[in-house]
């Protein structure tokens, strides 16, 4: 058998898209945190000046104080949505993926141990890819879970809570 000397960097281009993904689903989750920050803090900046330039009665101001803390706790409920049900699985596929590209940095030869799982792994990983963008879904699961490799359902097109079916 004919030892052949790894090619980081050809590999490292065919591993992009599977890094790419979830730093892209990352950006999405963080910019949508922060468009959510930034309306309800435009609201809460002009009920307060609304209250203070109409200088209200004690009770009157204590149901607007009482109002403006609702929203922000509805603001960190969104948050704390944002963060645990899509930041935290983007961080660990990054993980998990940037993991299995640093154990193929350390292989200079194809006949190293671990080279033939680390091969293994990637075939499976595109199959899950390709069998997802295809619509396979039972199909990419069913590799996934066998391999024990991620697969992330694809992302809704509506807000956690508001899909309608």
């Amino acid at each position: 058998m004919d030892v052949a000397k790894v090619n980081h960097d050809g590999a490292l281009i065919f591993e992009q898209p599977f890094v790419k993904v979830p730093y892209e689903q990352l950006r999405r989750h963080f910019k949508a945190g922060q468009k959510q920050i930034e309306r309800d803090f435009t609201i809460l900046q002009k009920e307060s000046a609304d209250a203070a330039k109409s200088k209200p009665e004690p009770e009157q101001a204590r149901k607007v104080l009482d109002g403006m803390v609702t929203r922000v706790e509805g603001l960190k409920r969104k948050l704390e949505e944002i963060q645990s049900n899509n930041t935290v699985p983007a961080h660990t596929a990054m993980r998990r993926r940037l993991n299995h590209l640093s154990a193929f940095e350390a292989l200079s030869t194809t006949d190293q141990p671990g080279y033939a799982d680390w091969a293994e792994i990637r075939l499976d990983r595109w199959l899950v890819d390709w069998t997802l963008r295809n619509g396979k879904e039972a199909t990419a699961k069913s590799i996934a879970k066998s391999r024990n490799i991620e697969v992330r359902e694809p992302p809704s097109k509506f807000p956690p809570g508001r899909d309608p079916t």
